[in-house]
């Protein structure tokens, strides 16, 4: 594939991309004699189906963000889809992406707009962290999960379990249980600043404090 096709963006176990029109039938042909040749069966069960798409943009290998015909996003790679990030890491991202592959956006003002922390709802804050032991028997008792759990346990009576228990961070870089945070003014800002910094630096979009909210 990469000798014949010169410009092959991306090859790994989710298929082939590539920006040019391929010989899907003289491929297919070609599969299925190096199948035969292998196996010493004249029967293939493998084959390789086309699918277009609109646009994408290929951060690093296995990293990647497609645009459909249709308008859909598809994200690969734990840059682009890790649960790890905050609600407003993955809004952002989309935004700023669905911006990127249609065209004709100002990538730098809708970043500048993304800053804003007061457009968002408590929920685009919480994280969530999955127990799997109880609090107690954690190695290291100041780790994140550990103090959740125990919190989850002192503070609501709740049993922590095997379970996800949704956070926020506080002022100062504390972690809260994210069911006794009323208002976004208690949040650590600068953390949650910090978080789309991440999603800027994605796009190539400069960082906050490149940019200016006045």
């Amino acid at each position: 594939m990469k000798k014949e096709y010169k410009k092959c963006i991306e090859i790994d176990t989710d298929g082939i991309i590539t920006c040019t029109p391929v010989d899907l039938d003289g491929l297919n042909d070609r599969i299925a004699q190096l199948y035969t040749d292998t196996f010493g069966t004249d029967e293939c069960y493998m084959a390789l189906e086309e699918d277009e798409f609109g646009a994408g943009y290929f951060y690093r290998a296995k990293n990647y963000i497609i645009l459909t015909v249709e308008g859909k996003l598809i994200r690969h790679g734990v840059k682009f889809k890790s649960s790890r990030y905050a609600p407003i890491y993955q809004r952002a991202m989309n935004i700023l992406a669905q911006a990127m592959l249609e065209g004709g956006h100002d990538l730098r003002e809708m970043a500048l707009a993304l800053k804003n922390l007061e457009q968002y709802s408590l929920d685009d804050f919480k994280m969530k962290a999955k127990l799997t032991k109880d609090p107690d028997h954690y190695d290291n008792p100041n780790s994140l999960h550990a103090k959740l759990g125990k919190k989850l346990r002192a503070e609501l009576g709740a049993d922590p379990g095997k379970e996800q228990i949704e956070y926020v961070v506080m002022t100062g870089r504390n972690y809260e249980l994210a069911t006794k945070v009323t208002n976004i003014s208690q949040l650590d800002r600068e953390y949650y600043y910090n978080e789309l910094e991440k999603v800027f630096e994605l796009f190539g979009v400069p960082k906050p404090e490149q940019l200016s909210l006045f």
